[in-house]
């Protein structure tokens, strides 16, 4: 529905103009300046940038939501690779996410940071991204429970069970630089809480979050997976 969305807020904001100008034009009218003409005037102009506002402020949120979206898109392509291979190169990024390589290098620094892997450039200037699980500490997994559903083996869950409220804002960054997450949408989570902040990925991956988390200041676990049936 993204399209009728995109339909309305242009619509909203040439019906916004339209009303402006009526507005604006009734400025030249020889009787702008009886009280009733006034009012008219002043109603259109401020009924249009209503119109207006309402109309970008819903094609902000569509570009918004377009680009987070996106950003969902390349994490899920880069974990895929990650599951592949502990080693990835902006060409091969670029190539299985089909973006551009100005838009894959900066993805893949910005990984390379969160989970502190090293890189290495050849001679011919590519960059090799490492994420190597040694670089990360073991994480101690719950004990099994009896009767449980059957649980995944590869695949585990990031569950933030609560922030104390003086980390609370290193907490909100720290979820937002690993997931992309709006600022509204990152502190929904941790007020709510727990919640899981990333589900279904690699192992190594869900402890380095963990321990990124854990370093911002919250209680994080790491779970398996459930397989849905």
């Amino acid at each position: 529905m993204s399209w009728y969305r995109r339909a309305t807020s242009s619509f909203s904001i040439s019906l916004g103009l339209v009303f402006i100008i009526a507005g604006i034009h009734s400025f030249n009218d020889r009787d702008f300046y009886r009280r009733d003409r006034m009012n008219d005037g002043i109603a259109s102009m401020l009924l249009g940038g209503t119109l207006i506002g309402s109309g970008a402020l819903s094609k902000r949120n569509l570009r918004l939501q377009k680009q987070q979206q996106e950003r969902d898109r390349l994490r899920s392509v880069f974990y895929g690779l990650l599951r592949q291979t502990d080693t990835v190169t902006v060409l091969q990024f670029a190539i299985a996410a089909q973006v551009a390589g100005e838009v894959a290098k900066p993805f893949l620094e910005q990984q390379a940071q969160i989970f502190g892997a090293e890189f290495d450039i050849s001679d011919r200037g590519e960059i090799t991204y490492r994420f190597r699980s040694s670089q990360w500490p073991p994480i101690a997994l719950p004990a099994p429970v009896a009767d449980a559903p059957q649980l995944s083996s590869e695949m585990f869950d990031v569950v933030l069970f609560s922030c104390p409220p003086k980390q609370k804002l290193s907490v909100i960054k720290a979820v937002r630089d690993l997931t992309g997450m709006s600022l509204k949408r990152a502190k929904s989570l941790i007020d709510s809480a727990p919640q899981s902040v990333m589900q279904n990925i690699p192992r190594d991956l869900a402890e380095a979050y963990v321990q990124r988390l854990e370093r911002a200041g919250a209680v994080v676990t790491l779970s398996a997976h459930q397989k849905q049936s």
